[in-house]
């Protein structure tokens, strides 16, 4: 599934993923929290660490990924700092 957001930017949506090519300002961090939160699911950007909605998700992972992920809180702009270091 293909998602727009009202300000023009697109995440596909499947299964097994949310897949964005950048991380836009505005809109796209406010859907990309929300469908996280409800899905509760962690967020693995390339490049980056795990993102964990919670400290106890880490058990979900194995040791050597789990040791590095990060909890940040599901909000558009706790996301954006991470993802964005803004």
């Amino acid at each position: 599934m293909l998602i727009r957001t009202t300000d023009g930017y697109e995440m596909d949506v499947n299964e097994a993923c949310v897949a964005a090519n950048r991380y836009p300002p505005g809109q796209f961090f406010e859907l990309l929290a929300e469908l996280a939160d409800r899905l509760g699911a962690s967020l693995p950007p390339t490049g980056r660490p795990v993102i964990l909605r919670e400290e106890k998700d880490r058990a979900h992972f194995p040791a050597e990924v789990g040791k590095d992920a990060a909890v940040v809180a599901m909000t558009s702009s706790d996301l954006e700092r991470y993802l964005c270091g803004s």
